[in-house]
């Protein structure tokens, strides 16, 4: 017999979006049962209740989950040096993204299928993207000498849509070899956008 060990709030709400993960890779939201997630987890059905009352909360919980790394991410990010040298920085981190194959990346495409049908989940992603794009104009603008911010949000916005499109593509359709490949292409495509601010 195993001893029963306490976990701390912290600690099981991890397991359960842990575990959600785990089933929505394996299933697909839509696909995904309450039951499959407490399936996956160690909590009985009603400690399960307490931390979550539907599957539709866990998933935003993981997609803030997701954002806060992100938003890290882009905080974290040193650019120093010539607009030039900023710039090019910033591009060569954002394509890296890209490149960055993972299985969660997989949750991202499910949740903007959702999205077209979830009012909540269209807000949510209508308030992410307005939170990315202001945290990362507001950083390049801070660290790049004499640039219009306005002008500078349209392009870091339109980019932000390509980027998105590319990472939804590539995704989806498992290209992450083919913008491997071409990741000088699309380097000097993003370079080209910013070049105004060299």
């Amino acid at each position: 017999m195993t001893d029963f060990i306490r976990k701390t709030s912290e600690e099981r709400i991890k397991e359960i979006l842990d575990a959600a993960l785990k089933v929505f890779l394996k299933k697909g939201y839509s696909n995904t049962t309450m039951e499959d997630i407490i399936n996956e987890t160690s909590l009985s059905k009603g400690g399960f209740y307490y931390y979550f009352n539907n599957k539709e909360d866990i998933f935003l919980m993981i997609l803030e989950e997701d954002t806060k790394n992100n938003i890290d991410f882009i905080n974290n990010l040193n650019l120093k040096g010539s607009n030039k040298e900023i710039l090019d920085s910033f591009v060569f981190n954002v394509l890296e993204i890209i490149n960055n194959v993972q299985e969660e990346n997989k949750i991202y495409p499910m949740f903007l299928l959702e999205a077209m049908s979830n009012p909540k989940f269209k807000e949510f992603s209508s308030k992410t993207q307005k939170k990315y794009l202001d945290i990362i104009v507001d950083k390049l603008y801070l660290s790049l000498f004499e640039v219009d911010k306005a002008i500078l949000k349209k392009k870091i916005s339109f980019l932000s849509d390509i980027f998105h499109s590319i990472k939804l593509y590539s995704t989806i359709f498992n290209k992450n070899e083919s913008f491997e490949e071409n990741n000088k292409l699309l380097q000097e495509f993003f370079q080209l956008i910013l070049s105004e601010f060299y």
